[in-house]
């Protein structure tokens, strides 16, 4: 008598073995693409803050050392490109190779408006621009508003 034993695998089986690990491979591959993405994200806004914070700090500076050039400068609401933070030298917003000096991918420009009050004050709101992935344009804003303090 002759007694056959299937110790193998069948065909079936291994494709079905095949195809859930395939399967598992695609969801850590999806999950660590997402996490780069995210990651990614996360450092590219936290540069953004930290620009458009920069370009408070400058605007603020800008404002102490000479209120009447800061305020011709605002007349009319007025958008600069603000590639450095040297001076106003860039006015418009930003064309779309005006990159923030030493990135490739920021664009950083505020709108200034005057309103002669009373206090006369001039809101700044700058905005700092990034292309994300899939080519999404992500900013990060922040407005405040400056006012002649030596004059209060």
């Amino acid at each position: 008598m002759l007694i056959a034993t299937n110790k193998g695998q069948s065909l079936f089986e291994l494709i079905v073995a095949v195809a859930f690990i395939s399967l598992v491979v695609l969801a850590v591959i999806g999950l660590a693409t997402k996490s780069i993405d995210n990651s990614s994200f996360s450092r590219n806004r936290t540069l953004a803050s930290r620009y458009t914070q920069s370009a408070i700090e400058w605007l603020r500076s800008q404002r102490d050392n000479d209120w009447n050039a800061f305020v011709s400068r605002a007349q009319g609401g007025r958008t600069w490109c603000l590639r450095t933070l040297t001076s106003f030298n860039n006015p418009g917003p930003c064309g779309s190779e005006e990159y923030v000096l030493g990135t490739n991918n920021f664009w950083r420009q505020v709108i200034l408006d005057y309103n002669p009050g009373p206090p006369p004050r001039v809101e700044a709101t700058v905005i700092t621009s990034w292309r994300g992935s899939s080519d999404k344009i992500h900013e990060s804003r922040a407005t405040t508003v400056f006012t002649n303090w030596k004059a209060e």
